[in-house]
C-alpha cells in the first residue's frame, strides 16, 4: 500500500531519511501499545513516514521494508481514509503472506513480492500460467489423437476445441493447427456445418501469416465438405484458389485436382448406379480406383477395380482385359506389402 491518508489544516512536514515521504497538517500519530500499529487525530495526508516509526510498522507486521513501503503506495493510491489504516495496513500484510506462501517454488516471483515489484511479479505468474495453460492444451490435444484413433471423432472434435480455447493469445498458429484438427473430425463424422466454421476460423490465422501452403491446404478442405453437400459451384472457385496458391509456391497440386476428380466420379458413379447404366458404371469405377491409386490407396482402389472388372465381364466391355490387368497389378502390389 502507500503512503496516503487524506488531511486538512495546517500543513507541516515531517519525516527525514530515505522514508521521508512528505507532509502532514494538524496530524497526531502514535504507535499504541495494544498492537495496533497507527492512530492518530485530524485527517491525514501522508506521502512518507518518520524511519523509526517505518520501522516499528515493519516489526508489527513482520514484513520487508521494501513490502511496506508497497503497502503504503497502495494505500495512497485507494485513498484509504486515516480511520482504516490499521486494519488495511494488517489486512494486505496478510493477504501479502498468503500470497507468498502459494507462490512457493518460484524464487523469481517471491523475490519480485518481497522487494514489492509486483508488476515484475505479474509478468512472471502470467508466464506461469501460460506454461500451465500449454501444458493443459497439450493435454486436450494428446486426448484427441487418443479418441481419433478409436475412430470416436466426435469426441477427437471437442477435445481439439478445448485445446485450443486453452491456448495462451500469442499462440495463434497451434490455435489454427487446434481448429482445423477439430474441422477435420467434424468432417468425418459429417458436421459439415460445423466444420466449416471451424476451417473458416484456422483460416483466418494462416491469412494473417501469409501462410500460402496452410491456406492453400485448409481451402481444399473447405472445398472437400461443399463437394461432400453437393455445392459444386462453391466448390470449384476453392479448388482454383487452392490451385493457384500451391502454384505460387511450387507446390505440388496434382493431389488436390485428384481429390477433386475423385469426388467428381464417384458422384458420376452413384449416378450411373441409380439409373442401372452398367457401362457408365464399370468406368466411373475404373476412373475412381485409378484416383485411390494416385493417393497411395490401394485397398480402395481394389475394391473399385474389382467391380469394375465385375461389371465388365456382366456386359461384355471391350476394356475388359485392360481392367483384369490392372487389377492384378493392384493385389500383386498389396501381396508384397
Amino acid at each position: 500500500m502507500t503512503n496516503h491518508f487524506n488531511s486538512s489544516g495546517g500543513e507541516q512536514n515531517v519525516g527525514q531519511g530515505d522514508h521521508a515521504i512528505g507532509k502532514q497538517e494538524n496530524v497526531t500519530q502514535t504507535v499504541r501499545g495494544d498492537g495496533n500499529i497507527f492512530s492518530g487525530t485530524g485527517n491525514v495526508t501522508v506521502n512518507g513516514i518518520p524511519p523509526a516509526l517505518f520501522a516499528e510498522y515493519a516489526g508489527k507486521l513482520a514484513v520487508t521494508d521494501s513490502a511496506l513501503a508497497s503497502f503504503f503506495k497502495i494505500l495512497e493510491e485507494q485513498q484509504v481514509p486515516h480511520s482504516d489504516l490499521d486494519s488495511k495496513l494488517r489486512e494486505i500484510a496478510g493477504q501479502y503472506k498468503e500470497l507468498l506462501a502459494r507462490v512457493g517454488d518460484n524464487q523469481a516471483a517471491k523475490q519480485a513480492i518481497e522487494r514489492g515489484d509486483y508488476a515484475q511479479a505479474e509478468a512472471l505468474l502470467e508466464d506461469v500460467a501460460r506454461q500451465h495453460s500449454m501444458a493443459a492444451a497439450e493435454a486436450h490435444a494428446d486426448n484427441a489423437r487418443l479418441q481419433r484413433l478409436q475412430w470416436h471423432h466426435a469426441k477427437a472434435a471437442a477435445y481439439w476445441q478445448k485445446a485450443a480455447a486453452l491456448l495462451p493469445e500469442e499462440s495463434k498458429r497451434e490455435r489454427s493447427l487446434y481448429l482445423h484438427e477439430a474441422a477435420y473430425d467434424l468432417h468425418r463424422v459429417d458436421k459439415y456445418t460445423e466444420a466449416l466454421s471451424l476451417y473458416e476460423q484456422s483460416l483466418a490465422i494462416e491469412q494473417e501469416f501469409s501462410d500460402k501452403e496452410g491456406e492453400g491446404i485448409i481451402l481444399n478442405n473447405i472445398a472437400e465438405i461443399y463437394l461432400a453437400m453437393g455445392d459444386y459451384d462453391k466448390a470449384l472457385p476453392l479448388y482454383e484458389q487452392c490451385r493457384i496458391l500451391f502454384h505460387e509456391i511450387g507446390k505440388d497440386e496434382g493431389m488436390m485436382l485428384n481429390n477433386f476428380c475423385l469426388h467428381i466420379n464417384i458422384e458420376t458413379l452413384r449416378s450411373s448406379q441409380e439409373i442401372g447404366n452398367k457401362v457408365g458404371e464399370a468406368m466411373m469405377s475404373w476412373n475412381v480406383s485409378r484416383a485411390y491409386i494416385k493417393q497411395g490407396d490401394l485397398r480402395q482402389a481394389e475394391a473399385y477395380m474389382s467391380r469394375a472388372v465385375q461389371l465388365a465381364e456382366e456386359i461384355s466391355y471391350p476394356l475388359l482385359e485392360e481392367y483384369r490387368e490392372a487389377l492384378a497389378d493392384i493385389r500383386a502390389i498389396l501381396r508384397r506389402k
